[in-house]
């Protein structure tokens, strides 16, 4: 296990006068070391804290910022986070070490077993798990939720993309047959990937081979590489679909890559050992801020791109995974 803690992407107390609800986007970041969950808004401020069990790891929210699920790979379980109330409201045991997590917009959690190369399936209106093997030790999901682009096995309401670390590969999971239709071959050690706004294109980190793959969906193929030096980690797409955003935990830094020309136009200084990357969408007239988890700085590095400053935000000890929501009033 301790080779997964590695190599890890990125309840009880909460903060004292905070509301329940936050009024506007935020950020829930896992730390690790701390056993913590944050929500950080776009200025930097911290609105709620919550004790986690042990060990947290992957991240997801619902499309209406009342639910967080956290993976304990350690434990074997999930955590459910009400975040109305910013409480713990019940854990999912799954067995194994579940870690990289997504949600389907039909109320199913997807988690990766990184121990028993396989991915789980549970609905969780019912509490039905159902389990398909995909590479060895998989790590991110991507969810194409709109993808339907031509006819034939594996077309369908929706697919899975899923990283698989020590294969080398992804495997594409058909949602609706719960059935994988394709392996391709990437990178070495693939961590993370993010996908382009159209779903024509899936980027993948690949942290050994110090490379970015691209990847075309329809024709399930790697038809490119970006050399990016260092041990790239994770990955983010900014919402106008222009530049691709990666980390860097060697060098410490965030390669901007020009999706056009699959140049990198520009690298930034971040933290210690950076994972995470995610958009905060809406906050800016262009794409948004980019939130970067600095797992041994210990901190979030909030990046303006219409201004170019930059914002060092302390949170609990080993920030990991993030993810952005946006909250509704109740």
């Amino acid at each position: 296990m301790g080779s997964l803690l590695v190599l890890a992407l990125a309840l009880v107390l909460a903060c004292p006068g905070t509301s329940a609800r936050a009024a506007e986007p935020a950020i829930l970041v896992v730390s690790q070391g701390a056993a913590l969950l944050s929500a950080v808004t776009a200025d930097g401020q911290t609105t709620n804290r919550l004790a986690l069990d042990p060990s947290p790891a992957g991240i997801t929210a619902d499309g209406a910022g009342r639910w967080a699920y956290v993976s304990h790979p350690e434990l074997g379980r999930i955590t459910v986070v009400d975040l109305a109330s910013w409480r713990v409201a019940r854990s999912i045991a799954l067995g194994g070490q579940p870690f990289g997590l997504a949600l389907t917009d039909d109320g199913r959690l997807l988690a990766t077993d990184w121990s028993a190369d396989r991915l789980a399936v549970v609905t969780l209106a019912s509490g039905r798990v159902e389990h398909i093997p995909v590479g060895q030790s998989p790590s991110a999901i991507v969810l194409d939720r709109a993808w339907a682009r031509g006819p034939g096995p594996g077309f369908g309401p929706g697919l899975a993309y899923v990283v698989n670390r020590e294969s080398n590969d992804l495997s594409v999971v058909d949602l609706g047959r719960l059935v994988v239709v394709a392996r391709i071959p990437v990178g070495r050690a693939p961590f993370a990937a993010a996908l382009s706004p159209d779903g024509a294109w899936l980027y993948v980190a690949n942290v050994q081979g110090g490379d970015l793959s691209v990847v075309d969906t329809m024709a399930r193929k790697e038809v490119g590489r970006v050399d990016l030096g260092g041990m790239p980690y994770g990955v983010a797409v900014d919402p106008t679909g222009d530049r691709v955003f990666v980390t860097d935990q060697q060098i410490g830094r965030l390669s901007i890559i020009d999706r056009q020309t699959l140049t990198v136009s520009g690298t930034l200084a971040v933290g210690e050992y950076p994972e995470g990357v995610v958009f905060l969408p809406g906050t800016l007239p262009g794409p948004g801020l980019a939130v970067v988890a600095n797992w041994f700085s210990d901190s979030l590095s909030i990046l303006d791109f219409e201004t170019g400053a930059a914002r060092l935000v302390p949170v609990g000890a080993g920030p990991r995974m993030m993810t952005a929501v946006f909250p509704i009033s109740e």
